[in-house]
């Protein structure tokens, strides 16, 4: 079975979702980056599906994380 890919809806610096990036990285979660300044087309996704105001949103599989607050 195929991993499922992970998603991170974030925008260029955002410190959350730069430590969400470096978290993901270091545990060796593969993901794709979708800036939502610049793909309007996923802002208005993440409004709409998962009632998103802030990001990062993290999309794996059925499981979506609205913000990030860091590991500790």
């Amino acid at each position: 079975m195929g991993e499922t890919e992970a998603v991170l809806y974030m925008k260029a610096g955002c410190p959350y979702c730069a430590s969400l990036a470096g978290d993901l990285q270091a545990k060796g979660i593969k993901y794709r980056e979708v800036d939502v300044l610049r793909d309007a087309a996923a802002l208005r996704k993440i409004k709409k599906e998962y009632g998103a105001t802030k990001v990062p949103v993290l999309v794996r599989g059925e499981q979506v994380t609205i913000g990030y607050k860091g590991n500790g």
